[in-house]
């Protein structure tokens, strides 16, 4: 806030308006001295001498109005200024009668100029000179007590005018100065003002944006299932920041690019046809790692928007994951100047979020990938795998395909753990999962029951494929050899029994009771058959019998 300084402006505008004023007055009379003494008629008495000395002083003194910078100099030497005009004005009185001169009220000019120009003493001093000059004229001629009473009046008059004004002078100063004062305070209060509304509306601004990041959090941590969470994203940024566009963008399986997983956008539109591998904001987001935006897309050369062909403002915020960049956020609004500091910082923290949504989301699938396998195998547990048959069901019953299940397991196994122990067992198993991968189809799923008992289920398969497929499951695994390392060798037998939707049940649990029935009775056969429900249908003498 501005202190007791005095109004410099208004102070020197009005002392080079008075020192003008001096210099004018110091020039007229000057002219009027060169003008009297040029003009014999128009003064009573004068002396060659005097008037020369006269002349010789006014050009003088007119050759230093121009030479020297009065303006410039300070207060108590621009004094000589009203005292030489006091002493000219005194000889152009004295040149021209005297008491009776007719330029007896120039001297009231100098009073002026120092009431006005110089604080009381300074001004009293010169009004003082002043009435010097008014008396000297007496001293050589004749003047009457009357006359002398009368310049004493007006001589008192004169300093007490003096007085008085320089004293009205200050007091203006003073009344200016708080005026400016005021002035600056009233400034500084509206400048104060005018901060504390940005500062406010920054609050505001801020306290919203928490408040969006907070939520966006909140929505997005909730999420567990991987494949929901890039569209809970973009649906929670869009819906709480209000942009125009949001748009979520991983990096591929390869590493060779980003591919878009998930677009929200005002008007409702999903497609997004330009390709953000070849756009600079984006490749620069990524080389850089760090967030980068343009408020003005237009006067950006060969930049644009991505989902919105109009969008003046876009971000690019990258999303790191495992230190390394794993995807970016990509907003954009049609409205210029659309981020700032702040909201990069927003973005920033909802990036934090997603980086740790995808990464727990990540976590789950890797857990529920392995709390639905079976170790041994690695083919799904017997959980998952009724989970699965259901699926395939609603699929198949929706898209009109067929759906087969085999169940299958090796024979004799109790005798091979209790010939080479539980440890050769279990080396069976894997080597006999090995094999049942490697000749059934990539698009079929393996699961384990229990024990040496296994499923599978065929997608699209009918009663004639299923059986196809079991019959060359029986004769991969039968008769392949594992080799121990004793050298001693095992020979693998299996049998296989295998079950059709909707033909031999339209839910998981019959599905898969009657694959085991037809299991059954393939052992029951001899083993190392093959056997579908189907044959077991239209054989009045077979009852179906599972495990179930």
């Amino acid at each position: 806030m501005h202190t007791g300084q005095e109004p410099t402006n208004y102070r020197n505008g009005l002392e080079r308006k008075l020192r003008a004023l001096a210099s004018s007055l110091y020039a007229i009379a000057v002219i009027l001295v060169l003008f009297v003494i040029n003009y014999p008629q128009l003064h009573l008495a004068s002396s060659r001498v005097g008037a020369n000395l006269i002349i010789l002083g006014a050009v003088i003194s007119i050759v230093l109005i121009y030479l020297v910078p009065w303006d410039s100099l300070p207060r108590s030497l621009f004094l000589l200024m009203p005292l030489s005009s006091i002493s000219l004005l005194a000889g152009l009185v004295y040149l021209t009668g005297g008491e009776h001169s007719p330029f007896q009220p120039l001297y009231m000019l100098p009073v002026v100029f120092a009431a006005l120009y110089y604080e009381l003493t300074s001004a009293l001093l010169i009004g003082l000179m002043v009435v010097i000059a008014a008396f000297t004229p007496m001293i050589y001629s004749d003047v009457s007590s009357r006359g002398l009473v009368e310049q004493a009046v007006l001589s008192v008059a004169s300093l007490g005018a003096t007085a008085i004004g320089a004293l009205m002078k200050g007091e203006i100063i003073r009344l200016r100065h708080r005026e400016q004062i005021l002035r600056n305070n009233l400034e500084d209060v509206w400048t104060r003002s005018r901060q504390l509304q940005r500062e406010t509306e920054l609050e505001r601004r801020r306290r919203i944006q928490l408040e969006a990041v907070h939520a966006v959090g909140q929505d997005v941590l909730a999420v567990i299932s991987p494949e929901n969470v890039p569209d809970v994203v973009v649906s929670a940024i869009h819906r709480n920041l209000g942009y125009d566009a949001v748009i979520l963008a991983l990096a591929t399986e390869d590493s060779s690019g980003l591919s878009i997983v998930a677009s929200c956008r005002t008007d409702g539109k999903k497609t997004i046809d330009v390709n953000i591998n070849d756009h600079p904001l984006i490749n620069r987001s990524i080389q850089e790692r760090k967030s980068v935006y343009s408020n003005d897309l237009l006067q950006e050369k060969g930049m644009g928007g991505v989902a919105c062909p109009r969008a003046r403002s876009m971000a690019v915020i990258p999303i790191i994951i495992d230190d390394r960049p794993g995807g970016v956020l990509i907003i954009e609004s049609r409205t210029e100047n659309a981020f700032d500091t702040s909201a990069i910082t927003a973005l920033e923290s909802i990036a934090d979020y997603v980086s740790l949504a995808l990464r727990n989301a990540e976590w789950y699938r890797q857990l529920s990938e392995k709390a639905s396998r079976d170790p041994l195998s690695g083919f799904l547990n017997h959980r998952a795998f009724v989970e699965r048959v259901a699926e395939e069901i609603e699929r198949s019953r929706r898209l009109y395909t067929g759906l087969s299940i085999l169940f299958f397991d090796l024979d004799h196994f109790k005798q091979v753990n209790d010939t080479f122990g539980h440890e050769v067992g279990n080396k069976v198993l894997k080597e006999m999962s090995r094999v049942a991968r490697q000749t059934l189809r990539s698009i079929d799923v393996l699961g384990r029951f229990g024990g040496e008992e296994f499923e599978a289920i065929l997608p699209g398969a009918s009663i004639d494929d299923s059986k196809a497929a079991a019959e060359r499951l029986r004769s991969a695994i039968s008769g392949h050899q594992v080799v121990l390392e004793d050298g001693r060798t095992i020979t693998l037998q299996v049998s296989v029994g295998a079950a059709t939707y909707p033909f031999d049940g339209t839910t998981p649990e019959e599905l898969i009771r009657n694959a085991d029935a037809a299991l059954y009775e393939a052992k029951r056969r001899g083993r190392n058959k093959v056997v579908h429900y189907a044959d077991m249908r239209q054989d009045p003498q077979l009852e179906p019998m599972g495990a179930y």
